[in-house]
């Protein structure tokens, strides 16, 4: 991550496992060996969050912070005495960071900090006992946030936060009986474009408001229980990318936020076998990913929204495209 004018990451080194260094892209120094197994760099204006070990931890991996010193590395709470707290996923929220961490009591659970070790708490107990909830899927929408959280008794859904653990809520329990109802979603525009599983119709593409009522399916892509499981969510000149699949087979589609402007962008491998397209991503101007044709297996196309060709079919099997 690039702070304070720095590039700062995790490497090892022969005597040290996964410690902080940093580079002005010339020259490069590690912040401090003595606090290692690093991970999740987070960002917030002047001061780096992250998980790590030191010998206050005893070895185990805690929420630390630095302003880029050594004398300003410090460990901000010992949230899980007996273990490791591990906490990653953060996100900025009214002023404070969300991430989710995992104590002695409660599993793992969404936890908040204002950066000192009494601004460090428990959000809620999402999932009540010992039991771990999720932090998946974080997006801020106006006042609020939202997440894909889990209990024991309603799955993996959707859930809302105002900050507070009286405003911690579930916003719909979209598939009964502890069954997952969501898949995923992603902030677009004013509102959330979902993936999500009904009993009679499978999985398909949802849109909310943040709210139980104003969440409704935006289209129904494949007809009948199967559903189109639209999945890669990636947005592009005011669009919505992602794949799904019909009678067609598995897809690109692509979503305005209107039933009418759902639609499929390409059928790349002809009639019902899918074409499997992934890894979205923007690059000079044009989209590109990977799918496969009658010929071709997992090469990189690419689209100005318009026309679709391929990049070099003697590449193949592409993926993770960064």
């Amino acid at each position: 991550v690039e702070f304070k004018n720095k590039l700062y990451f995790t490497a090892s080194n022969p005597s040290d496992d996964a410690i902080i260094y940093r580079t002005d892209g010339t020259l490069i120094d590690s912040l401090d060996a003595s606090v290692n197994f690093a991970s999740h760099l987070f960002v917030v204006d002047t001061t780096m969050f992250f998980g790590a070990s030191s010998p206050l931890t005893g070895g185990d991996i805690e929420l630390f912070s630095t302003d880029g010193t050594v004398a300003g590395t410090k460990l901000i709470k010992d949230i899980n005495p007996s273990g490791a707290s591990s906490p990653s996923q953060f996100i900025l929220f009214k002023g404070e960071v969300y991430f989710l961490a995992e104590d002695n009591m409660h599993g793992k659970e969404i936890w908040k900090t204002d950066g000192t070790e009494l601004g460090t708490e428990l959000l809620r107990d999402i999932n009540a006992g010992s039991s771990s909830s999720t932090f998946e899927y974080a997006s801020v929408l106006g006042s609020k946030m939202y997440f894909g959280g889990i209990t024991d008794s309603t799955g993996f859904e959707l859930w809302v936060t105002d900050g507070t653990a009286s405003g911690t809520e579930q916003v719909i329990d979209q598939l009964l009986g502890g069954a997952d109802g969501l898949i995923e979603f992603v902030k677009y525009k004013n509102s959330l474009i979902l993936a999500m599983i009904r009993a009679d119709i499978g999985a398909e593409l949802w849109q909310s408001d943040g709210t139980a009522s104003g969440t409704i399916m935006l289209k129904d892509i494949y007809t009948g229980i199967n559903g189109g499981f639209p999945r890669g969510f990636y947005p592009y000149q005011g669009k919505l990318y992602f794949h799904a699949e019909n009678v067609d087979g598995r897809e690109v589609w692509y979503t305005d936020g209107t039933a009418a402007g759902t639609q499929q962008f390409a059928d790349i491998f002809p009639g019902s076998s899918s074409s499997d397209p992934d890894y979205f991503v923007e690059f000079k101007n044009k989209l590109y990913f990977t799918a496969s044709n009658p010929s071709d297996d997992a090469i990189i196309y690419r689209t100005d929204g318009t026309l679709i060709d391929s990049l070099d079919a003697s590449v193949n099997f592409a993926s993770h495209l960064f």
